[in-house]
């Protein structure tokens, strides 16, 4: 089952600039509506939504409402049969074909579903969460491949929008390269704090950190990172090699140097260890300046702060929840420190400085 964001929680802030009375009343119909359904008691909320749909006939989110509540009940037909009426209305928005695709999708009916999502992208090419729904078939047909495409195509789209990330890292902590795993995994711990889902993907993001330093000390992959061909051109001049070569290669590195100086350290210790010297190596090195990337931007920040070892240990909890109690016990002011500075400084990501494998 897939969950809606009321689109009046978004509107509002329009509605409640109107003098008009009914429109200010039908605006309180919306709010009581939400409420009920919230409470699941959608006969109640679909007749706020019907009240206030009835004051602002020139209002289809009343309709997009009315469908969610039906959703929410699995009463995908009405759900159909309601946004068809109004998917060509001028307020119509991305999460009008959202919602009916996948009423559309939920009756097994994918192709349907799908032709509803690019028709969305068509009027709306910029909706991470359409491209996101259409990954999300992709891969119930065992199209992995197809999915990816679509979901970074969502990143790029909207890189605000979490889910993309969440289906990017689960996808490739599934592969032997878990290179961008680790990366979307933790966009996505960074967008979407402290959730369900983030704590499965704390666990992901453990196990695939821990499986990526494994594999890549293995003497055939050590080889081949420390293969110094340029296979990736921007011209003539300037060979450059593929993003994931250069990451593992730098990160082999620092896991040889920290596992020569510390042969037992393992866990989230070895990680931050390694982490620590592989951040230092990447900016020694200049390879942001070829490979811009808002993650190491980050921890090279957390470091300057004093924060790293703290946010890893946050980051990577659910992965070895025993080692993180016995450090936030150790360290419990110092962790509450962090956590002040990191709801002071969410992730500020946007156009210019998001990551995706399609931009390097």
């Amino acid at each position: 089952m897939r969950y809606f964001l009321s689109v009046f929680l978004v509107c509002f802030g329009f509605f409640s600039l109107s003098a008009q009375t009914d429109k200010e009343k039908s605006v309180d119909f919306a709010r009581k509506g939400i409420k009920l359904v919230d409470l699941k008691k959608y006969d109640e909320g679909i007749a706020m939504f019907r009240k206030g749909a009835a004051l602002d006939t020139g209002n289809s989110l009343f309709y997009y409402e009315i469908a969610t509540a039906f959703y929410m009940q699995e009463k995908f037909d009405s759900v159909i049969l309601i946004m068809r009426k109004v998917l060509d209305k001028p307020d119509a928005n991305d999460q009008f074909y959202q919602i009916l695709g996948n009423a559309f999708d939920m009756k097994k009916e994918s192709e349907r579903a799908m032709e509803t999502y690019r028709a969305g992208l068509k009027k709306f090419p910029a909706s991470g969460i359409l491209y996101l729904e259409c990954g999300i078939v992709m891969q119930a047909k065992d199209s992995t491949q197809k999915a990816i495409e679509y979901w970074e195509r969502g990143v790029n789209a909207d890189p605000g929008i979490s889910s993309n990330y969440y289906y990017l890292a689960k996808a490739y902590a599934a592969m032997p390269d878990k290179t961008w795993a680790l990366l979307y995994g933790e966009v996505f711990m960074n967008i979407e704090r402290n959730s369900k889902r983030s704590e499965e993907m704390s666990k992901i993001l453990f196990d695939a950190s821990d499986s990526y330093l494994q594999n890549i000390a293995e003497p055939k992959a050590a080889s081949a990172m420390s293969d110094n061909s340029a296979v990736k051109n921007d011209n003539e001049k300037n060979p450059v090699k593929p993003f994931n070569k250069v990451f593992g290669q730098t990160m082999l590195e620092s896991y040889v140097k920290i596992r020569a100086e510390e042969e037992n350290i393992a866990g989230i210790a070895l990680l931050y260890s390694v982490d620590c010297d592989f951040v230092k190596s990447w900016y020694s090195k200049l390879l942001d300046k070829s490979y811009p990337n808002i993650i190491f931007n980050l921890h090279k920040e957390l470091i300057a702060n004093g924060y790293f070892e703290a946010y890893l240990h946050w980051l990577f909890m659910k992965g070895n929840e025993k080692e993180f109690a016995l450090w936030y016990n150790a360290h419990v002011e110092k962790y509450k420190a962090f956590v002040a500075w990191f709801t002071k400084n969410p992730m500020k990501i946007n156009a210019q400085n998001f990551i995706s494998g399609t931009k390097y």
